[in-house]
């Protein structure tokens, strides 16, 4: 059994959409030879996130896996939290279909 630790545990992630044309390729059934979107089309989906959800974004690395800061607003302060942002295929629908951009705090 393997042992987590509590700060593992209390990393926070989401789930920032692509755009359909990224996310559902036309090519399906063949989604094995999908080819993953260029990295402006993250780029601009996690700027367009950011600006949704009022938080700032600044990029530390923009190759995959993408590095970047939120700030975000906790208890009256601004605090900048890093995330690390790549394309993942989703489990959700019963054949897999689906791309999206998954984020994990680091």
């Amino acid at each position: 059994m393997a042992l987590f630790s509590k700060e593992k545990i209390r990393r926070k992630a989401f789930r920032v959409e692509l755009p359909d044309k990224y996310a559902f390729p036309g090519n399906y059934p063949g989604s094995k030879e999908y080819i993953k979107p260029p990295i402006e089309a993250v780029i601009d989906a996690l700027v367009k996130y950011s600006e949704d959800a009022k938080e700032e974004i600044e990029f530390i690395n923009t190759d995959m896996p993408v590095l970047f800061y939120l700030k975000v607003k906790k208890k009256g302060q601004i605090v900048s939290e890093l995330y690390q942002a790549e394309i993942v295929k989703g489990a959700s629908h019963p054949r897999g279909l689906g791309y999206f951009i998954a984020c994990t705090q680091v």
